[in-house]
């Protein structure tokens, strides 16, 4: 684990590629929805992926559907839709990051979290947020 952070901070450094990624690090077969809400992209454009444990997803932030300025700093909010092993599928979540670093959910459907990490490299570890009570919440696909 210590290894993988090291090596995601060396890439997110010294990368010419202009990107941030989204890790599935599930440790229980535990899949989700994942939904950029506040990309400034049009409908149907934003970053909209399902992944499965261990999955790995990018998206240029110099692309406006994946960045509302095109920036590596741009702070957007990620919509989850969970599939918890066990079929539990609790109601929406969101975590709040940056677009120019990785944005990594870890743990168990018993108890789950996520890392942002920003472009210089600086981690941030947050509990999710209910998000049921936003009225532009879209429907898993």
């Amino acid at each position: 684990m210590i290894m993988f952070k090291y090596l995601l901070v060396i890439t997110l450094l010294f990368s010419q590629i202009f990107s941030y990624c989204i890790y599935n690090k599930f440790t229980d077969g535990s899949s989700f929805q994942i939904h950029q809400d506040r990309a400034g992209a049009g409908p149907g454009k934003a970053f909209l992926k399902h992944m499965e444990e261990g999955d790995k997803r990018c998206c240029n932030y110099e692309v406006r559907d994946c960045s509302r300025n095109q920036r590596n700093d741009d702070e957007t909010r990620f919509v989850l839709f969970l599939y918890l092993a066990e079929g539990k599928s609790p109601s929406p979540v969101f975590g709040k990051c940056t677009t120019g670093g990785a944005f990594i959910v870890h743990g168990t459907s018993d108890e789950y979290y996520y890392e942002c990490i920003d472009a210089n490299g600086i981690s941030t570890i947050s509990r999710f947020q209910d998000a049921n009570y936003f009225g532009n919440m879209v429907d898993p696909v």
